[in-house]
């Protein structure tokens, strides 16, 4: 017998603008994971971890500032993804040399203006990205109103995140400040670029990417519920995720402007995995990895970790379930967003223990394995 819950539990799955992918929170894949910048941002209490899920409870309000803090994407605004604003907005921007962004709550509606849940809303990237394209990008909000919302942190977090924006930009000499602060909607003179059929359908296609994304619904369905006896027991289970692409808007801005940039400038802001010890080749990485982005590689003897930069978040991870502590966070640099081919984190070999000759494998030369090494019989010795 079909279960309605199931049903029901399916179908506001995918129609809720906040969607939560479990696989993804670095706090489900492991319980040494010390992240917990959702609940922290989270002016509601809307969030709680618990027997491993990530729950959005009655007091959300969807204001999606915990999507713009998670690391992983394991929280995010499902219609529009970032993506397809940045792009809609490029595409309108070509058209009227002028484009404006407020928050839903603004009372101001308009169709020359983009509204967001909340502009804490917008991430570093996406920020990054829209103020360094060639035409106006009026910011609608009055600070005074925002501070008296439901979400009062979340115009801190965008001006905090307009500040790293500027400070990027002054590191890399990017040409910014098209992002302006006004009070009210700014009248936008539409330039003839675009004749009114074609921007109509570009217009339609973003407003209604959600209708689109709901008429694949029936199939998920179905497919949850007939797989709904062992559905629950598999979703909690560890499994490898396969690479996700994570910084899309930034790899493309930086590759534009890569002529201009020097490769070795340190992105303070965005952290990769860099070893520090001897890595022992236990692979609790890379199975855990939220976003597939450490990948075992093994050819005869030869044994290694690979980073795939364009995937890696720098949530951390990788480091607190190193059980050696081999793992620490360092600041990417420009080339680990234009080069796309992953680099090795780890080299090692096969060895033997001298003693008990079990296979050791481990990125140095050692001459006991750490069996041994904690029994005593060989003294710590490396060579």
């Amino acid at each position: 017998m079909l279960k309605f819950e199931s049903i029901i539990d399916a179908v506001t799955s995918r129609m809720g603008a906040i969607f939560v992918s479990q696989q993804r929170c670095s706090r489900i894949r492991s319980p040494l994971s010390k992240c917990s910048k959702c609940i922290d941002i989270c002016p509601t209490n809307g969030i709680d971890i618990k027997n491993t899920q990530v729950n959005l409870n009655d007091n959300c309000v969807e204001c999606g500032l915990c999507a713009s803090v998670c690391p992983n994407g394991a929280i995010s605004i499902q219609e529009p993804t970032e993506l397809n604003l940045y792009n809609y907005i490029v595409e309108r921007g070509k058209a009227n040399n002028k484009v404006a962004l407020t928050c839903r709550k603004n009372g101001n509606i308009s169709n020359d203006i983009f509204r967001v849940p909340c502009l804490g809303s917008l991430t570093l990237e996406f920020l990054l990205g829209i103020d360094i394209l060639p035409f106006e990008v009026n910011s609608v909000f009055s600070e005074e109103i925002c501070k008296k919302c439901d979400v009062d942190n979340g115009i801190n977090c965008y001006l905090s995140n307009m500040e790293k924006v500027r400070k990027i930009e002054r590191t890399l000499n990017l040409e910014g400040n098209s992002i302006k602060y006004v009070k009210t909607i700014p009248k936008i003179k539409k330039n003839k670029i675009l004749n009114d059929k074609e921007f109509d359908d570009e217009r339609r296609e973003f407003l209604f990417s959600a209708f689109k994304s709901l008429k694949k619904l029936p199939s998920f369905a179905i497919k949850y519920i007939l797989g709904s006896n062992g559905e629950e027991k598999k979703s909690r289970e560890i499994a490898p995720n396969p690479t996700i692409s994570k910084y899309p808007i930034l790899t493309k801005v930086l590759n534009e402007e890569k002529n201009k940039l020097a490769s070795n400038v340190e992105m303070m802001d965005y952290l990769k995995p860099s070893l520090k010890g001897v890595c022992n080749f236990c692979r609790a990485c890379v199975i855990l990895c939220p976003m597939g982005a450490l990948k075992y590689k093994e050819e005869g003897d030869k044994l290694d970790i690979l980073l795939i930069n364009e995937a890696c978040t720098g949530c951390g991870l990788c480091a607190e379930v190193c059980y050696y502590k081999s793992l620490e966070l360092k600041p990417k640099k420009v080339d680990d967003f234009i080069l796309m081919e992953p680099k090795i984190l780890a080299s090692g070999t096969k060895q033997k223990c001298s003693i008990c000759k079990q296979i050791i494998t481990a990125s140095e030369t050692t001459e006991f394995c750490l069996s041994c090494i904690k029994s005593g019989k060989g003294h710590g010795r490396q060579i």
